[in-house]
Order: C-alpha cells, then structure tokens, then sequence
C-alpha cells in the first residue's frame, strides 16, 4: 500500500474553519488524544477506488459498528479483494489510515470540494439495508440507536436527494428528539448552500418537506427559514422549489416566516411580473400578517398601474382587490382613476377594470364617469376587442342598480346612434345584442304580469324562464380569468 503521505490530504486545509468541529471533536470522541488528532503532520489517505458494497466494520476494527464512522448500515456482500487492514483509526501504530469501508467524515465528506476522487460516486452506489435501519430507529432509545442517528446525520445531503435512500432519511427525522435535531439542523446550516439546491429537486422538495413538518413548532423553524432566505427569489419564481416556501408559509407561524416575508416585500414587483413568481406571491399573501401584510399590500396597490397591463401583474392585483379591503381597494381605485379606458382596451388590464367595478360601487362609479365624459368614448369601447367586455359589464351593472338608471340610459343613447357600425364588429354585435335583449325583457317583465281570479297580481313562471334562457345565449363572457 502506498504511503498515507504519497497520496494524502490535510484536512485541515480541506475543512478551513470548520475543522474543528467537523473532524476534532468527533474524534475525540472516539478516544483518541489530543495531540494525534491536532497534529500537522497527519496525512489521510484519499479512499480508493472500489465498486465493493460494505457491511459492517470487523469486530477488530477501532471505528467499529459502534463508532460515529462506522455505524453505517449497508446490504451484505461478499467482498472480493483482500484488504491491507482492517483498522480504520489504528492508535497503537498511528498510521490513521482511512479504511477503504469507512464511512464517511462527519458533516457530508463529498461535499468538501475535492472533486478529483470517485468517493462521491461510489458512497452514492452503497446501498442501505432499510430493514435492519427501521428495526433500531423505531426500538427503545439505546447506545445503538444513538449511534446510528449520529452515523446517519452525518448522511443527511446523501439521504435528501436520493430517492432510493429517501426512507431513511424519513425514519431518521422521525426518530429525532430535540438534541438530535440539534446536530442535524447544525449539520444543514454548516451546508446549507447544499440543503438549498436541493429544493430544486423533486426528490428533495420532498425530503424538507418532511423536515419541515416535523420542526413546524420548533425553534428550528428560524433556522431553515434563514437558510432559505439565502436564495428566496431564486426559489419562489421556480416551479419546483417554490413548494418548499410554500410549505413554510402555511405550517410556521408568523415569527419563523418573517424573514421570508421581508424578502417578499423587497422584491414584490419582480415576483409579481414572473410567471412563476407572481403564484407565489398570491400565496404569501393568503398567510401574511400583521404589520408586513399592510406594507405588502399598499406596495402593490401604489403599482397598481403598472402591474395591471402586466401579462402576469394583474392577477396579482386582481388578487389584492379580491380581499375586499376597504384602505387597500381606496388605494388602488386613486391609482387608476383616470385610467380606466386605457387599461379596458388592454387585453389584461380590461380584466382588472372589470373586478374594479365587481369590487367596490366607487370603482363602478369611477369606470362610469370617465365612459360618460366624452360622447365617443362609449362607441369606440363597444367595438374595441377587449374593451367590448367592459361595456357590457358596466351595462349589466347600471341597469340593475336603481339609482344608476340614468346612466343606463345615457350610454344607450349614446350607443344607438352607431348601431350599424358596431353591428359589423364582433364586440360591437354583443353591446348591441345586450341592448336590445335588456329593452326586449323590460317589455316582457310587464307582459309577463296578468290578474289572477282573485284580483291579485301573479307571474307567468314559463315565460320569464325563456327570456331568461335567451339571455344566458345572447350574453357571452370573456375567458382568460384564470392565473396561468
């Protein structure tokens, strides 16, 4: 075998500032001394290449099954080469040769940034003997149990992304009591640029959603929503991880959220102009509170205006103007008053004119007023493309609301007169067809009343359900209401 020193490593070059925790005091722990462990001149030896599958360490081995290295639970098979030792950590010796079956050094070794070795590939080849793993994680706190939750965090990266590997990694967190999710949230903090990338997998949206529900009341809550908070733009305008800050927005209270919530408020306009990003944003305001909610929804009311002719923006608004808040709609309403028209004769902004008028009487009113300003303002919505939708709606609205009567009947008139003209646009048909049906039901409305034997006013039930069929095919609604 060749020299440690040929072919070895400093690993206190390797780990940089986190060689203390990540090889000393595990060590340590193992019992060997202080001075072995610190000293410059240690070389280890890079594992060697193998397509071997290990069990547990022989009996003889210093990092035997009970070692924090050792306890690694792998399928049996029969190993067909020889080894020149047994001996993991040989204290009598103190060569401190790195055994070709040993596990792992504590916190993910793969993840250390040596790259020109297959240890990455061959630890992600071993395969987990599940059933024996299961047996010990759900039996009775013991020093075995202990020991393979501590082999296993030091696991964690491996076991997130591998969906073959994803049992254990479930039986692990659910075998964690409060000090090991200590060690294993320390362990993800220490890596958390690893934990993040792996919420771009569908296997690892998976694994921290199960971390997730089980720290959901915990203090370890913060210490994830820290970590996510690294990389939150990047994972709310993805489709695949913005399931994992989703899961965080509905299971964690306010506190752990805050983080993510201030980050929301910062990039608010670029999430709610991303096709992806601007879902997210319509689900952070669902759970959003207190303070943060307020600056949230006033930053979106003050660009409205912007937003609104957005491809993606306007759901975003749309959604604000949903809630029905009074301060918030007022808000928005100021922005776009004057606006209106413009924004009907956009194919999305018509779609934010109309829920204005849905939502509130002073957006009716305001979309009303700026139609009646100018005579040819009517006729030049009525055979727009999108704008055709508007008119209908504020003619539907007017002419069931009592005291706007009058401005029913001041945009028919204002209609009548380019009948022909509309009649040869496909917007312009619709305007003109609701017209004439709204005249055509007032008269029925009095036909459709006689005088009963007994002098009583009664209806005629089957005539008043014609017109209302005839109305339902004669009134068509425009699509595209849904988020993309």
């Amino acid at each position: 075998m060749e020299s440690s020193a040929s072919i070895g490593y400093n690993p206190a070059e390797v780990f940089g500032p986190y060689y203390e925790d990540i090889i000393v005091k595990p060590l340590q722990n193992l019992g060997l001394r202080e001075n072995d462990i610190k000293s410059e001149n240690i070389q280890w030896s890079l594992p060697p290449n193998s397509s071997a599958r290990t069990q547990w360490l022989s009996p003889n081995s210093v990092c035997d099954r009970k070692s924090i290295w050792g306890y690694c639970f792998f399928t049996h098979e029969e190993d067909s080469f020889e080894t020149s030792s047994n001996s993991v950590w040989n204290t009598q010796n103190q060569n401190h040769e790195h055994d070709r079956f040993a596990g792992p050094p504590a916190l993910g070794y793969q993840f250390t940034g040596i790259e020109n070795n297959n240890w990455s590939r061959e630890w992600s080849d071993y395969e987990f003997d599940i059933s024996r793993i299961r047996t010990i994680l759900r039996g009775e706190q013991c020093e075995e149990k202990e020991n393979l939750i501590n082999s296993l965090q030091e696991l964690v990266f491996t076991l997130i992304n591998d969906e073959k590997k994803f049992p254990v990694f479930k039986m692990l967190v659910d075998a964690c009591n409060d000090i090991h999710l200590d060690l294993l949230m320390n362990t993800i903090l220490l890596g958390s640029e690893f934990f993040v990338e792996a919420a771009f997998l569908e296997q690892g949206v998976k694994s921290i959603v199960k971390l997730i529900n089980k720290v959901k009341k915990s203090r370890h809550a913060f210490i994830l929503t820290r970590i996510l908070s690294t990389r939150f733009f990047d994972l709310m305008t993805d489709n695949t991880a913005r399931k994992v800050i989703q899961q965080c927005f509905m299971l964690f209270g306010h506190e752990p959220n805050e983080i993510l919530y201030e980050r929301t408020i910062v990039h608010c306009r670029e999430l709610a102009t991303h096709k992806i990003g601007c879902r997210s944003l319509n689900e952070c305001i669902d759970t959003i509170t207190g303070r943060q909610r307020s600056k949230l929804l006033n930053d979106i009311a003050d660009a409205s205006e912007y937003l609104s002719i957005d491809p993606y923006g306007n759901y975003v608004v749309q959604k604000v103007l949903d809630l029905k808040n009074t301060d918030v709609t007022s808000r928005i309403l100021c922005v776009l008053r004057g606006k209106h028209i413009i924004l009907a004769r956009n194919k999305v902004g018509s779609n934010v004119v109309e829920k204005c008028m849905m939502c509130s009487e002073v957006g009716l009113l305001d979309v009303v007023n700026e139609l009646l300003r100018d005579p040819q303002t009517p006729f030049q919505l009525a055979k727009d493309h999108f704008g055709n939708y508007v008119i209908q709606n504020v003619l539907r609205a007017t002419k069931e609301c009592d005291y706007l009567r009058e401005m029913y009947k001041s945009l028919v008139k204002l209609l009548k007169p380019y009948k022909k003209e509309l009649e040869r646009t496909a917007g312009g048909r619709n305007v003109m067809n609701l017209i004439a049906l709204e005249a055509v039901l007032d008269i029925s409305n009095l036909a459709c009343f006689g005088i009963s034997n007994h002098g009583n006013i009664c209806r005629r039930p089957q005539f008043v359900t014609t017109i209302v069929v005839h109305q339902a095919i004669a009134s068509p609604t425009k699509q595209n209401k849904c988020i993309p």
